[in-house]
């Protein structure tokens, strides 16, 4: 190859990887994509919820994007009632954008899902123990039944006194659904 193509080439990669970073500069969370992997555990990714009938997983076959998407399944319809929704999560509790609204986004899919699957962003104040803000799609945009992959959002103003958000990726009664591509971002960037 000669210089001058060479040239052309780093540039070229250059200005990628300034894009490429320059979009991702609000992104809040940690592996959004849960690419990253530390042995058999994502990365910043925990599931709640590890009761007999549900099951977890990182699912490497069916996923929107990248290798892996985040999948909850449960066959058991008294779950819900006995123990609550099972949900994959993350927190966020460093550089929060107190004062500001964020937006929380993912690609989602279910499978014969009998309630709804919804994604959730909470805005905690530990020091009294409770939420102090949260949206979610579960009113505005659940999933139900059998759906491909869907885009869905919901967005709040962070309060001045929240101390962690919480991102939640849930699954509601029987069935099973796949988070993939879920991104926070501070909203207008």
């Amino acid at each position: 190859m000669s210089n001058r193509l060479l040239a052309f080439v780093g540039v070229f990669l250059t200005l990628i990887l300034f894009f490429w970073r320059a979009s991702m500069a609000g992104e809040i969370l940690r592996n959004s994509g849960a690419e990253e992997m530390l042995g058999k555990s994502s990365i910043a990714w925990y599931c709640v919820g590890l009761f007999p009938g549900v099951k977890f997983n990182l699912d490497r076959e069916i996923k929107y994007s990248g290798n892996i998407s985040l999948a909850i399944s449960c066959d058991d319809p008294s779950i819900l009632k006995k123990f609550g929704s099972p949900y994959w999560a993350q927190e966020v509790t460093e550089q929060l954008p107190r004062g500001k609204k964020i937006k929380l986004t993912a690609y989602v899919k279910t499978r014969d899902v009998s309630e709804h699957a919804d994604i959730e962003i909470q805005c905690w104040d530990s020091e009294k123990q409770k939420i102090v803000a949260n949206s979610s799609t579960e009113l505005s945009n659940p999933l139900r039944g059998t759906t491909d992959w869907t885009v869905v959002s919901c967005s709040l103003n962070v309060p001045i006194v929240t101390d962690k958000i919480r991102v939640l990726c849930k699954l509601s009664g029987t069935g099973a659904a796949w988070f993939d591509e879920i991104h926070l971002m501070v909203d207008g960037r």
